[in-house]
């Protein structure tokens, strides 16, 4: 969670802009989206809804704190498990987990005027690490 007082860059509706994927990869990726940052009293919720380059749309949710600690991630097709942490003002780091394996890390900033979200994705396959970036804008 952000310092008390502090407003929270991510809080608000995202919607997925541009993906640019820099290693091509045998996973989907996603091609509309919107993601949901709720503050709540003592945790964040974080609601995505996606749909991939393969036609199949996902809905993935999970409530966590910016601990680094594991947290129940439901619906992703990345994993099972998050762990967040605040690395700046505006930056973010994420790491998943799929049965306790490293599966999935994103790097993550809000842009100075708060309007982007800019994420850099790295996601293990059994071919390897793929990257990506997506890019979405503030919707309210």
């Amino acid at each position: 969670m952000t310092p008390a007082g502090t407003p929270f860059p991510l809080a608000g509706t995202w919607l997925l802009r541009t993906v640019t994927s820099t290693l091509p990869g045998p996973l989907p990726l996603p091609q509309e989206g919107t993601v949901k940052f709720t503050p709540l009293e003592d945790s964040i919720l974080y609601e995505a809804e996606t749909t991939l380059s393969s036609g199949r749309t996902v809905h993935a949710e999970v409530k966590f704190r910016f601990d680094g600690q594991f947290y129940p991630l439901r619906g992703s097709t990345m994993g099972d498990a998050l762990a967040a942490k605040q690395v700046g003002a505006r930056s973010f780091d994420w790491n998943v987990t799929r049965a306790g394996v490293p599966s999935a890390k994103v790097a993550a900033k809000v842009s100075g005027d708060g309007r982007r979200l800019i994420a850099d994705w790295e996601v293990a396959t059994p071919e390897g690490m793929m990257t990506y970036t997506t890019v979405s804008e503030r919707q309210d």
